[in-house]
């Protein structure tokens, strides 16, 4: 049952790992446009 269940959680922490990854990539693309958005508004109001 440990040695089934090591390999169990071993396989699940990969998939976060992984999952993580595609989320956090695709949270920088969507935040990397959103402080893009930001920064014109900013300039256009201080201009």
């Amino acid at each position: 049952m440990i040695r089934s269940g090591a390999c169990g959680s071993r396989h699940l922490n990969r998939m976060a790992i992984w999952g993580g990854f595609t989320a956090n990539g695709l949270f920088l693309e969507a935040f990397s446009s959103i402080l893009e958005t930001f920064q014109a508004v900013c300039y256009q109001t201080v201009i």
